[in-house]
């Protein structure tokens, strides 16, 4: 008999038994309908592993369930799941058979590479299946001349209709090889270089016949999406959607929608121009002057006549001085004659971009000031989902700490009447985890002092003595574990490794190669709280015995916060506001961290919330029903049961 070719009972989705007859032929009975289902031709069944576990046959019918309704499904599936083998599955299936193409995306690379093997396996089943791989269009890019500027965007577009870049082209080669056989990204980039041909041209070429899209959030959810769908011949209405890691893709919308304008910007456009149009050159080199007069290092909200005034307040003097919205339309004349004597700078087209989205009237739309740069931001992610999500046949929301699903629908404006929530229990055993907290510490920003760094770091270095093995000790900010990492590693005489800002990757291996040398006698790693050791990062082997978070990182009272703060509590009230703006956020950023500790069903560890705030009926309200720590006055007697508990198994 070959294997897997089991399908599902199209009547109660339970999984098919294959029963072998006296002929040789093979018949299928459903367990639950007893009774023989007949299957003929190319089987429909397209998961890539021999067999289900439990909790992932629960997922895999959900989501077919889901699919076939041409629901949205919302999924907190936790850790050790399966969650990319059963999207890819559900979705490739769904795809396959109504005509659909299917859009696996995801923030991470890595979760790249394991969407690309998955579906290798699958392919095996099926030659129907045909994947490209997308990661952003700069990462994939051979130019080394433009590659790593803050305006690729404009300058590869503008290399690109002028003819100038040599890469500008998809090599038949690359692109056919592609097709009949899964491509990672980093693969065709190989290829790309030896060939000399555009590895993201070569990828969009695989798309235009594509049963299955791996890309970042970004080729659906910005203002790119209409040109990604246009190159590929594809239409919103027939897209099947996955979104993986899904808890970031509300910050990601936020990020993608936001612009940036320095006033150093002026000064550069000012020297591009200044033998073209002295007169346009005076004026943005007096408005460099003005900008930098002002002290925008702190942050403040401005409003939106804020660039207009500035114009005015420089070009008064001069009686030839165009109006404001005459001087903008210059200044896209004076970018496209420069374009066209083969000069690519954007600072002109940026200027002008920016100061218009300013002017508008956007909804939602945040100005201000910060750390001398002016920026606009949208403060509404739920606009740029509904128009995804409204259109789309059928999609898959899913991550780990996807939590509190509704949320997530408002967020991403998901239609109410699409939404089916699922929550899925974690497939380890309870036993082998221990959650603890505490009810004398607390990092909230009135009790920041001395005293309180101290009696942080003497617990934390207790516990650090009594853990056998390597802990993470993840803090609320740089400084907090600056203030309180160093006490402990002048009281605890460990190796202690500090995660840098803008890690590497091989910066990131080495940390993981530190632990797995040190295990026995047990270092200890100091992070931040959403940084990039918190996430996407996998302790495997049980590489952590404890997870010790410090406090709870709710974001600071600043300009962003506090106005997007009002901004959800105009929209969905006060307490629904406060928790999607502040409380939520930062318990994702904890619950993250804390699944560092647990990779798979044989490891153990503990996980210690190191502040009072835990306990608050407000605040634990917002933690899943599996994510309840325990309060307990004396933490080094629990952790010795537990600890105690673990001789003579495996670790």
């Amino acid at each position: 008999m070959e294997k897997n070719t089991e399908g599902f009972c199209k009547n109660c989705h339970a999984l098919l038994r294959p029963v072998k007859n006296r002929d040789g032929s093979i018949s299928y009975i459903c367990p639950r309908c007893k009774r023989n289902i007949e299957r003929t031709g190319e089987s429909d069944d397209l998961f890539p592993f021999e067999k289900l576990r439990p909790i992932q046959s629960e997922f895999l019918r959900d989501a077919r369930n889901a699919l076939a309704g041409k629901k949205i499904m919302m999924a907190n599936a936790p850790t050790g799941l399966g969650k990319t083998a059963v999207a890819l599955t559900a979705t490739v299936e769904y795809g396959l058979k109504n005509g659909c193409i299917v859009f696996f995306m995801t923030s991470r690379q890595s979760q790249h590479k394991i969407a690309i093997e998955t579906l290798a396996r699958m392919r095996k089943k099926t030659n129907k299946i045909v994947v490209a791989d997308m990661i952003g269009k700069k990462s994939m890019c051979i130019a080394d001349n433009i590659k790593n500027s803050r305006f690729f965007e404009e300058l590869c577009a503008a290399s690109y209709r002028t003819h100038v870049c040599k890469f500008a082209h998809a090599s038949p080669e690359i692109v056919r090889k592609a097709k009949e056989k899964p491509m990672d990204a980093d693969e065709i980039i190989k290829l790309g270089i030896a060939q000399k041909s555009c590895p993201y041209m070569c990828a969009t070429d695989v798309g235009k016949d594509a049963t299955v899209v791996v890309c970042d959030y970004n080729y659906i959810f910005s203002d790119l999406s209409e040109i990604v769908l246009q190159k590929l011949g594809a239409d919103i209405e027939n897209l099947v959607l996955v979104v993986d890691e899904a808890h970031n893709l509300p910050e990601r919308i936020r990020a993608n929608y936001t612009q940036i304008l320095r006033p150093e910007d002026f000064k550069e456009a000012s020297g591009m121009i200044s033998k073209i149009d002295p007169m346009v050159a005076g004026i943005l080199n007096r408005m460099y002057g003005k900008l930098t007069q002002h002290n925008f290092q702190d942050e403040g909200k401005l409003d939106r006549g804020f660039f207009e005034e500035i114009y005015r307040s420089v070009s008064a003097e001069n009686l030839a001085a165009l109006s404001f919205t005459d001087f903008l339309e210059k200044l896209e004349m004076l970018n496209a004659f420069l374009e066209k004597q083969g000069i690519f700078e954007p600072w002109l087209e940026n200027i002008g971009k920016f100061i218009k989205r300013w002017n508008t009237n956007e909804d939602a739309l945040l100005r201000f000031a910060k750390e001398g740069k002016f920026i606009c931001e949208s403060l509404d992610t739920s606009t740029v989902g509904r128009k995804v999500f409204e259109k789309c046949s059928a999609g898959l929301i899913m991550s780990a700490t996807l939590h509190p699903l509704e949320m997530y629908r408002d967020l991403l404006g998901v239609p109410e009447e699409r939404c089916m929530y699922k929550y899925y229990m974690s497939p380890f055993p309870k036993e082998n985890r221990l959650l603890l907290t505490v009810r004398h510490l607390t990092s909230r920003y009135s009790a920041r002092n001395k005293e309180m760094y101290e009696s942080y770091s003497a617990s934390i270095t207790e516990i650090i003595k009594n853990v056998p093995g390597n802990v993470a000790v993840f803090y609320t900010s740089y400084q907090m574990m600056a203030e309180i990492g160093n006490r402990i590693t002048e009281m605890c005489k460990k190796l202690h490794i500090f995660e840098q800002s803008g890690m590497t990757k091989s910066q990131k291996i080495s940390v993981l190669n530190e632990l797995r040398e040190n295990r026995d006698r047990g270092a200890v790693l100091h992070a931040v709280l959403g940084g990039s050791l918190s996430e996407g990062i996998d302790f495997r082997d049980n590489l952590l015995s404890c997870v010790i978070i410090v406090g709870i990182p709710v974001s600071p009272p600043n300009v962003e916060t506090v106005s997007l703060e009002n901004f959800l509590k105009q929209k969905y009230g006060d307490e629904k506001g406060y928790a999607y703006a502040r409380i939520c956020p930062a318990f994702n950023k904890v619950l993250q961290a804390a699944g560092r500790c647990i990779r798979s069903e044989k490891d153990r560890g503990v996980i210690i919330l190191m502040d009072a705030r835990f306990n608050y009926p407000g605040y634990r309200k917002y933690l899943p029903e599996d994510f309840i720590p325990e309060n307990v006055t004396d933490i080094r007697s629990a952790m010795a049961r537990f600890f105690g508990s673990m001789q003579g198994k495996e670790r």
